[in-house]
Order: structure tokens, then sequence, then C-alpha cells
């Protein structure tokens, strides 16, 4: 897609000029995906799933018009009767729930053509900090501009960064997506949990905690199970296991919340076995202290900036 005349600049629609180019690539590149898709289910059926067009962002508003570009793909599908097997794009933002939105979109969207069958898939998705770094920092050789985007709470792979990308994880799991790839998860690299010199940045650890609730806990909670109280909302997400064992995973992403976090927990007993771990922007995966009183569980966080909580619980046997 970034091949043809215009590269990047041809999602910018604002002159007839542009409008005339925007729709001159839009339909060579609808003529393509339809011959492609066509020919490979002819000769391999539903052994290979074809799909695309991995937009490099979900935009339908304004000067950009990513999502205008793959109506052009669909209508060319749907007036040749065919289907692609999913519609994939990329994801770059700092607000978790622009992700969550454009999961709603295109699930709309892709019904309104009768695609029902039709897979969602974000390709690439990872926090970016618009407003503290931007993409030549994060390449940039400056060492001051370097420090900026990989250094300190709001840095590509802080705790900002790590609550945020917990918080789309939570979202993820009552979504109506398919399938998400997290950009990148290399052993080593920027980019990565680990930099090149093998320091673990924050979201390594976040994670390591996602894992956890991932691995042990096969149930999903419903969301009437747990909310959080105060003016400003955390997400939390909660887990159970078969034999009773509960998690919480509270990612407080830039509420600024002061001292406490409340969370309110249904149907854990008043004497249930409850340890608490934060990872925040100077310590990873520490036990702290907590209460827990009438169902109400509540977190202590003595600043305000972005924090993660892991909770687990198991509710003491009534004999």
């Amino acid at each position: 897609m970034w091949c043809l005349e215009g590269g990047d600049e041809s999602w910018v629609v604002s002159t007839d000029e542009d409008r005339a180019r925007f729709k001159k690539r839009s339909d060579l590149f609808a003529e393509m995906f339809v011959k492609c898709l066509k020919r490979v289910k002819s000769e391999f059926g539903d052994t290979v799933h074809v799909g695309g067009p991995a937009l490099t962002e979900w935009i339908a508003v304004g000067g950009h018009n990513s999502v205008g570009f793959l109506k052009v793909t669909l209508d060319r599908c749907k007036a040749e009767g065919v289907e692609p097997d999913f519609v994939s794009w990329h994801h770059y933002t700092d607000d978790p729930d622009i992700i969550r939105r454009s999961i709603d979109e295109a699930r709309k969207l892709l019904d309104g053509y009768g695609f029902s069958k039709c897979r969602l898939v974000i390709d690439e998705w990872h926090y970016f900090g618009y407003g503290q770094y931007d993409w030549t920092d994060l390449r940039s050789s400056d060492p001051e501009r370097r420090r900026i985007a990989w250094e300190g709470p709001a840095s590509h792979g802080g705790i900002d960064s790590s609550a945020f990308t917990l918080a789309v994880l939570s979202r993820f799991q009552t979504s109506l997506l398919d399938q998400a790839y997290f950009y990148g998860c290399g052993n080593c690299g920027n980019w990565g949990y680990k930099g090149y010199d093998g320091y673990k940045y924050k979201i390594f650890y976040a994670l390591q905690m996602f894992g956890e609730l991932m691995k042990g806990y096969e149930i999903v909670c419903k969301g009437d199970e747990v909310d959080t109280e105060g003016p400003a909302l955390a997400t939390a997400f909660a887990v159970k296991a078969a034999d009773g064992r509960k998690a919480l995973l509270v990612s407080d992403y830039r509420t600024q919340a002061y001292k406490k976090i409340k969370v309110k927990l249904h149907g854990v007993s008043k004497d249930a076995k409850i340890e608490v771990e934060i990872l925040d922007f100077s310590r990873n995966r520490a036990r702290i202290d907590f209460t827990f009183q009438d169902g109400l569980l509540t977190l202590m966080k003595p600043y305000t900036e972005s924090a993660v909580f892991l909770v687990k619980i198991r509710d003491v046997p009534v004999n």
C-alpha cells in the first residue's frame, strides 16, 4: 500500500486532486485484492485464509481516510460475490477506548456488508505516547531525544505503556476481536520487552502478570462481579479457576488517582486470603498493604502516576 504513487501522503484527502489520486489508488488495490482472493481460494479453499489489508491506522474522519480505503475493497468484494476471511489493521495510540471503538466499528461495518464470518485482526498494536515523543524520537541518535522516548514513566516501555497495555488486553477479552498481535514481543530490541542491553522494560513485568492470569485461571468473570469506585475509574479485569481461586488485575492508566483505589468485589468472603502486588514507576511486582472490608478492596497508591495491581484471592472454605 505504501509503494503506490504518493506513499503515506496518499491517505490525505482534502482537494480534488487528492480525491482523484485516492480513488485511483483504492480502485487498483481493490482490483488486486479481489483477484488474489478469488484465485487463492479457488486453488486452496478454506485451507488458506486470505484477508487484509493491514491498514496502518483505523481512521474514518478528517483528512485521513483509511476506512474509506477499506470500504472500496469491501465494495469490490461484495460486487464480485466473495468475502475475505479477515480484515486487519494496526493501532498505535495512548487511548485504550479508541482501540475498543475501532473493534466495534469494524464489526458493524463488516456485518453491514453481510460479511458476518469475516474475522477481525489487529495485526500490530502498541502504546504510543503522543505529546510525549514522536516517531523520529524513537529512532533518533540524539541522546536527549532518545531519553525522552525510552526513559521515564511516559516512555515507550515505561509504566504508562504497561498500564495501557494491560487495560487494552483486558478490553480485548470481552470484545468482538478475533486476534491481536502486540508489537513487538521479540526477546531483545526496543519495541520488545527488553532493550538491546538486556534491560527489562516495565512492559516485561506487565506482560508477565497477564500471562500468569491466562495460564492459571480458566474463567473470565462477568463485568458485574467487580468494579472500581471513585471519580477516576481504573480498568478492572477479573478471572477465576475451577478450584475456587480468583485473581484481579487493576490497570490504573493515567487516572490521576491518589492514595487509594477502591474495588468492589462480589462473592469474596471476609476471611479470604488476599495478596496484592504493585507495578509502578519505582517497583517491579512488589508486595503492598491493602484493606478489605465489607466487600471493598482498598489499594494503596501514594502518588498520581500510572500503576498496575495484581490481586490473588483464595477463599477460606467454610466448615
